[in-house]
């Protein structure tokens, strides 16, 4: 078998794995939360959380998790206990790198497990590793031999409908994945000059603003961190504010740290008091603390 054949069959593994968790992940989130909100509001209705990091239905992690059980358990498959050890150790790995790294690159966690039994640092706990070994051991025993069928019947297709079907869906995801990135990184940077703006309101006091004087205060930093977070909340392309409502609906984790940032600095009496001077904050950002409702996006 070629590389490109290689790559070709385990790129589909990869979006089949990674679709099959987007149902998995949405059901799971959709019904904890549902459970949630019939504690405080027994009326409550079942909500759908679309669980997706891309704008498709797909969550890579669980497509990367289903390549490394190929390669890694399939061998094992005749001594269980091992594979769900094994499947522990990798998946575990797996979650608490990808939080690492999502973390690191976008300055935002994605999900988080602090308080949550055998917790290491938020990024994995006790729970999903003893669902990691099961779904370990499932995998090898009822997923993956019919899913092996299925690569097979793939390769009886003519020979340029594999290829085509492959160009087509690497063509979107490649697309997809780079829209997501982008509006990311919108919100990265949204995130870190509202923390920049967050410090330098730090132990400020309307009499010490007052003081200084509108047109000193123009030339400090404090108003060009004003005006940089005005910037980066400004989203204007439609595709681009569509995904970041996808985003922070979600990963409510995200929509909360960052609307909780904002109330931070709309509740310092800074701006209240210098804001018939110049404005400090639009409502752009306001509209960023109101619960579930970002006008802005």
């Amino acid at each position: 078998m070629t590389a490109f054949r290689l790559f070709e069959d385990y790129f589909l593994l990869f979006l089949f794995y990674s679709f099959v968790g987007w149902i998995g992940e949405s059901i799971y989130c959709s019904s904890g939360e549902f459970r949630r909100a019939r504690k405080t509001d027994p009326g409550a209705r079942f909500r759908f959380i679309n669980r997706g990091f891309l704008s498709g239905p797909l969550v890579p992690l669980y497509g990367f998790g289903g390549l490394i059980l190929t390669l890694c358990l399939w061998p094992l498959r005749e001594h269980l206990v091992l594979v769900f050890l094994v499947g522990v150790f990798l998946l575990d790995s797996l979650e608490f790198l990808t939080s690492y790294l999502m973390e690191k690159l976008f300055h935002a966690r994605w999900w988080d497990y602090t308080g949550r039994f055998g917790n290491i640092q938020g990024r994995i706990d006790a729970l999903h590793s003893l669902y990691w070994g099961l779904g370990a051991v499932l995998y090898v025993l009822f997923i993956y031999p019919p899913v092996r069928r299925l690569m097979a019947q793939l390769d009886r297709l003519p020979p340029l409908a594999k290829p085509a079907l492959f160009g087509f869906l690497f063509g979107l995801f490649v697309f997809d994945l780079v829209r997501t990135v982008i509006t990311t990184i919108d919100l990265v940077k949204f995130r870190s000059r509202l923390e920049k703006l967050q410090n330098a309101l730090q132990g400020l006091s309307p009499e010490d603003l007052l003081e200084t004087g509108s047109e000193r205060l123009r030339a400090t930093s404090l108003v060009q961190d004003a005006e940089e977070v005005l910037k980066a909340g400004r989203i204007r392309a439609r595709w681009v504010r569509r995904r970041t409502r996808h985003i922070l609906s979600s990963y409510p984790f995200i929509r909360d740290t960052l609307a909780g940032s904002v109330r931070d600095v709309l509740s310092h009496p800074a701006p209240a008091a210098i804001r018939q001077t110049f404005d400090f904050l639009s409502m752009e950002i306001s509209a960023f603390a109101r619960d579930d409702k970002y006008e802005m996006l």
